[in-house]
């Protein structure tokens, strides 16, 4: 930056009819050297966002690659358990015709509790297999 010095120093070598048009030229120097300088630090602070932007959006995508894998291997748990579920789903109707043989009405308590745990079993598996996996549905 220019100094007060330095400027009357020239200021002193100058005509007098031209000093007041060089005191105007000066500062106007003065003015864009200051404006440069703060341009400068607005682009740094600039540069900064921009990279602290670009690591949050590669965090993302990672996130959502792992999100991705995480549903991918839900489902497959999912439908696994579904076909065990059907499996023994069979024991049900096996026990209902035993238990009718015999003479009992109604389910018997392990029916019963067979039949729950299969309906929310049921239930989680069609929470993760009906949920669209989408990035439109996060945002």
């Amino acid at each position: 930056m220019i100094n007060k010095h330095n400027i009357n120093k020239v200021l002193n070598k100058l005509p007098k009819d031209k000093v007041e048009l060089e005191k105007v030229e000066l500062a106007l120097i003065d003015d864009m050297q200051s404006a440069i300088s703060e341009i400068q630090k607005d682009r740094d602070l600039v540069d900064r966002a921009e990279r602290d932007q670009w690591e949050a959006i590669l965090a993302i995508r990672t996130a959502i690659k792992e999100a991705k894998g995480v549903d991918k291997k839900s489902v497959e748990l999912a439908k696994k358990a579904g076909a065990r579920g059907d499996k023994y789903a069979k024991l049900i109707g096996k026990a209902r015709k035993a238990a009718e043989a015999l003479g009992i009405k109604g389910d018997i308590k392990e029916v019963k509790q067979l039949f729950q745990v299969l309906d929310e079993l049921d239930q989680k598996i069609e929470n993760v297999i009906d949920y669209n996996w989408k990035l439109e549905s996060v945002r």
